[in-house]
């Protein structure tokens, strides 16, 4: 993992990180910003939300990247959203993002 201050305030998220080997092919960095990072966090809940929310078992393609980002979250100073399961050794967003977020659930479920 690159350090931010080596990166002009940019941190890195890798694949790499999170296992040692991808099966498609060469894991990639990807540099973001602590506001993209967020975003992405943004864009990620809600889309594995969307994938997973009515169903028993979730889809574990969903829920994988979803921990791979989780994990990275005090590279970009974003402990504050991000917690770690102990029972279930799973990372899991905080009940404020889940609120925040879960505003725009209901917006989308409105229209």
């Amino acid at each position: 993992m690159s350090s931010a201050a080596g990166l002009g305030g940019l941190a890195g998220i890798s694949y790499t990180s999170y296992r040692n080997s991808h099966p498609k092919g060469t894991p990639m960095t990807l540099n973001l910003t602590p506001d993209e990072y967020r975003a992405l966090m943004k864009v990620v809940f809600l889309g594995n939300w969307m994938a997973n929310a009515y169903r028993e078992e979730p889809l574990a393609e969903f829920d994988n990247i979803e921990q791979v980002l989780l994990s990275q979250a005090s590279a970009f100073k974003a402990d504050d959203v991000v917690d770690f399961d102990k029972k279930k050794k799973a990372w899991v967003h905080t009940r404020a993002f889940e609120d925040e977020l879960g505003e725009k659930i209901d917006e989308y479920n409105i229209d």
